[in-house]
């Protein structure tokens, strides 16, 4: 069987074949993420998806496709096919019609969409059946309210949506019983109570924040100050994270640095902590709730470790580490992240959430789920 992956990323959708015990062959140009592919053990080719040609590949059974995101998110260019990369979108096009794979699943940003349901026209002209419609990855264990437009086709079956195995309100949800609530923040990352980053000389935090909810969406927009912040607008801990957003504060869709203590403050007392995590965008800072009364200062993190350790100065709002961002697109923990702080962070947000492409990847090729692998 042989299932080959377009803009391949850091490993998020041969994360998810994974857990069906199955492999892919990626295609990545970013050398930092075929680093992270390769230290993750999945077979790369570091090669541009847009020249590289699909006759290359012989008896395909799946196609996986991720384009980049930028010229169709509402933190990019909004420019579409007419952005700078809005165009690649169309190149799993091309090789679905040349290759005619038994199945394909493709993600990409919600504003996406309408060029998925153009997709879904095509192959259905070559005898596929298709879906394409939005998923929240919140609905399928990811602790992060990460919507996605996904396209499937089959050759070989009906094909349709994953059904959900959870729900922000299961009692009340149109699924019925049976759904788990959505995961949190706390849940994911442990942070029950509350945590202040500062820590004390055996390691053991010197207090605590409540932390309730989903985290916001991760996502990838690199920039030179690349940074992640919680977008603070109606999100709490006690919900699943908003998406992560590698890109710099500067940028669209960046959430700016808090003034001053006093405006932290407020902002702090103004936040829900119930709640999934919503979109982040810009800087790897949660929220104001934990800065430090003192007003000290910490160092930037330079190294790897450094990352991995969390970085978390003075009054600014609790920032993210590499691997809580891990967590929160539902990696296995450890994963293996190649290159500098800004090129791990721009990784971990572009990624398709691991769990996310389980379900979907079950859904499309009929193999089940390893038991396992599955998050409560």
């Amino acid at each position: 069987m042989t299932i080959v992956d377009l803009f391949a990323g850091p490993g998020g959708w041969s994360e998810g074949l994974a857990m069906l015990g199955l492999t892919d062959i990626g295609i990545e140009w970013d050398r930092d993420a075929c680093l992270t592919r390769r230290a993750a053990g999945h077979l790369t080719v570091q090669a541009d998806v847009a020249t590289y040609p699909p006759e290359a590949f012989t008896g395909v059974t799946g196609l996986i496709a991720s384009p980049p995101c930028p010229d169709f998110s509402a933190a990019g260019s909004g420019l579409g096919r007419a952005g700078k990369s809005g165009w690649l979108v169309d190149v799993p096009r091309r090789w679905v019609e040349t290759l005619r794979p038994e199945w394909v699943a493709c993600e990409q940003v919600p504003g996406a969409l309408p060029i998925w349901r153009e997709h879904a026209h095509a192959y259905r002209e070559l005898g596929y059946s298709t879906w394409c419609g939005i998923l929240n990855s919140a609905g399928f264990g990811v602790p992060q309210t990460r919507k996605r437009a996904i396209l499937l086709a089959s050759q070989v079956g009906q094909v349709g949506p994953p059904a959900p195995t959870h729900a922000q309100d299961p009692k009340a949800d149109l699924f019925g019983p049976g759904l788990k609530p959505w995961v949190t923040m706390a849940d994911a990352l442990g942070w029950h109570g509350t945590v202040d980053r500062r820590q004390q000389s055996d390691g053991t935090p010197v207090r605590l924040v409540p932390t309730d909810e989903p985290a916001p969406t991760l996502t990838g927009i690199a920039g030179a100050k690349s940074q992640w912040v919680m977008d603070r607008q109606g999100w709490c801990w006690e919900n699943p994270a908003p998406t992560l957003s590698g890109g710099g504060t500067g940028g669209g869709g960046g959430v700016e640095p808090f003034a001053n203590a006093e405006v932290r403050r407020k902002i702090a007392e103004s936040w829900p902590y119930r709640a999934p995590a919503t979109t982040v965008a810009g800087d790897p800072r949660i929220t104001a709730r934990c800065h430090h009364d003192d007003g000290s200062q910490g160092a930037n993190a330079k190294t790897t470790d450094d990352v991995r350790r969390g970085d978390y100065a003075g009054t600014e709002p609790v920032r993210l580490t590499i691997d809580e961002a891990t967590v929160l697109q539902s990696f296995r923990p450890g994963y293996p992240w190649q290159g500098s702080r800004t090129s791990q962070f721009t990784q971990v947000g572009n990624a398709v959430p691991p769990l996310l492409a389980g379900h979907v990847l079950s859904a499309v090729t009929g193999v089940p789920l390893r038991a396992l692998a599955v998050a409560s």
